[in-house]
């Protein structure tokens, strides 16, 4: 849920930046897995699908009555408290940038950015992360869940041991308005999707 913010960003420009860094987002969740056969799409199939419908959320501020009630302040997002969950902010100078909620073995980061009002740009931003992650070896595919169109990835990752492995890693967005959520799912709710239900939400 979200408030605006004065500051406008190049969301498409810095999602790509960070998104083959998405293996960062919960270093202490158990998140690796290993090799599946997944397949990457030709990169016309991401272009022009329709922005998901928001029944369920994220909302913005203005579509809620009391926005604030069950929900952690974190500035420009607000975000439900669920029992259990460690909260984990991500601070450049006095401003938060990112948020991750990890529950159990499962953890999802949060960024909101400014977006323009005339159009989603999910589409766009699905496509840079994956020409950046497979740019590094990694592996795309992109699939239709409760969030809408999301993208499953292996991203190469080095293993404590030295070794090179790979973490499997789901990235969710939405288009608002004027905003842009994205979601970076790791550990056990990327490896096994039916388990990500209460993060999604």
């Amino acid at each position: 849920m979200f408030r605006r913010r004065q500051k406008s960003e190049d969301a498409v420009e810095q999602l790509a930046d960070d998104a083959i860094s998405a293996d960062e987002t919960a270093d202490d969740v158990e998140g690796s897995a290993e090799s599946e056969n997944v397949t990457e799409l030709d990169p016309t199939d991401r272009v022009g699908l329709p922005p998901a419908p928001r029944p369920d959320g994220p909302w913005d501020h203005s579509e809620l009555e009391n926005p604030e009630e069950g929900r952690v302040d974190l500035g420009g997002l607000l975000v439900p408290g669920v029992e259990g969950m460690e909260l984990r902010v991500e601070v450049a100078g006095d401003a938060i940038v990112a948020a991750t909620l990890v529950l159990g073995s499962s953890a999802i980061q949060l960024q909101a950015f400014a977006a323009p009002k005339s159009e989603g740009i999910w589409g766009e931003v699905r496509e840079e992360i994956a020409n950046g992650i497979t740019s590094q070896g990694g592996v795309v595919e992109e699939e239709e869940g409760p969030l809408g169109w999301h993208l499953r990835a292996q991203v190469p990752v080095q293993l404590p041991d030295g070794t090179q492995g790979v973490q499997l890693v789901r990235f969710v967005g939405c288009d608002g308005p004027r905003w842009f959520l994205r979601g970076v799912i790791s550990g056990q709710a990327a490896v096994q999707p039916e388990m990500g239900g209460i993060l999604e939400q």
